[in-house]
């Protein structure tokens, strides 16, 4: 089991790697000349940085997962902001804060938006007790997405919960449409996550989210892949203990039904797996109405538990095939 674990939390690592990497390359002079081969050399020099001035890189910062529209001017950073709040002169886990940043002017400058998540958050969860710190309100924010054609509308993913208790945190997942001006909880069931009660499944812990690039009948789709954990240990750190079932979640917004949808349990074709860690929709969704997943320790027969599959299907109306 320890080497089928470190196979999907592996790639799922080198995944958001692999996307921050590209959104630096983004953030990159638009005008550079181009360099003939001739002319590449070794040779490397260290970028200046910007200063606290404008956000434009938060000093005390770790970022995890950038998202961005068509445009590529806004942009959308999570992560956490540490502090050493005991002056013990170092910093740990139990330091640091959910952070949402956002950018209009392509990366140049940053706001730090996270206030508009923990207001909603402190509101909807939390009965707007102001009490509540928002280190206790919030473990961390895992994942972000912006709609392809419309980057006001972005949806988040958050544990609820203190960061040193994870057997409680609960997984949810917020949206903005006005560009994080404002943000809702979907619906969610406290201590779980997000939950089906026609299929009888949860999904506690979400790797993916993915946005449709544009409504459809005046509804947009929402894609969540991640997995089923009843004992939290991928939570916790722990690794996986056979227990893992893999999700995808659909939600429509302004849909008939006001709730999550299991898209892939029971389902005609679909492989069973431990953790459903990309989704993503076709640029053509509203024509094809295909979105695609990445699926891991996958079981079929015949074939092995650590199999990976790259899985297609068709979501169009109110069906799921």
């Amino acid at each position: 089991m320890d080497k089928r674990i470190k196979g999907w939390t592996g790639r799922l690592f080198y995944i958001v790697i692999a996307v921050v990497m590209t959104f630096g390359l983004l953030l990159a002079p638009a005008s550079a000349p181009p360099v003939s081969a001739a002319e590449v050399n070794a040779e490397w020099d260290k970028a200046d940085t910007p200063s606290m001035d404008d956000w434009k890189i938060a000093p005390g910062s770790d970022l995890y997962v950038p998202a961005l529209g068509i445009t590529g001017q806004q942009l959308y950073v999570i992560g956490t902001m540490w502090e050493d709040t005991n002056g013990d002169g170092y910093v740990n886990y139990t330091e640091e804060t959910a952070r949402l940043w956002k950018s209009e002017d392509g990366g140049a400058t940053w706001a730090d938006i996270t206030k508009n998540v923990m207001e909603a958050i402190r509101d909807e969860a939390y009965g707007s007790d102001q009490s509540k710190s928002w280190t206790d309100m919030v473990a961390w924010f895992n994942f972000l997405t912006a709609a392809m054609y419309d980057e006001n509308f972005i949806a988040l993913g958050a544990y609820l919960g203190n960061i040193t208790d994870p057997d409680n945190w609960t997984q949810v997942v917020l949206v903005s449409e006005d560009g994080g001006e404002e943000f809702g909880l979907l619906p969610y069931r406290p201590g779980v996550g997000l939950q089906d009660n026609s299929a009888g499944t949860n999904l506690t812990d979400i790797f993916g989210i993915n946005v449709s690039p544009g409504e459809v009948d005046g509804v947009r789709n929402i894609a969540v892949g991640g997995t089923e954990d009843p004992d939290r240990s991928v939570a916790k750190g722990e690794g996986a203990t056979g227990d893992e079932e893999g999700r995808v979640y659909r939600y429509r917004t302004g849909g008939l039904i006001g709730g999550w949808e299991d898209a892939g349990t029971g389902k005609p074709d679909w492989i069973a797996c431990s953790a459903v860690t990309w989704v993503y929709f076709s640029g053509a969704f509203s024509d094809d109405h295909t979105i695609v997943a990445i699926t891991h320790n996958s079981t079929k027969a015949g074939a092995p538990n650590d199999d990976s599959y790259f899985q297609t299907g068709t979501w169009s109306g109110n069906n799921v095939n």
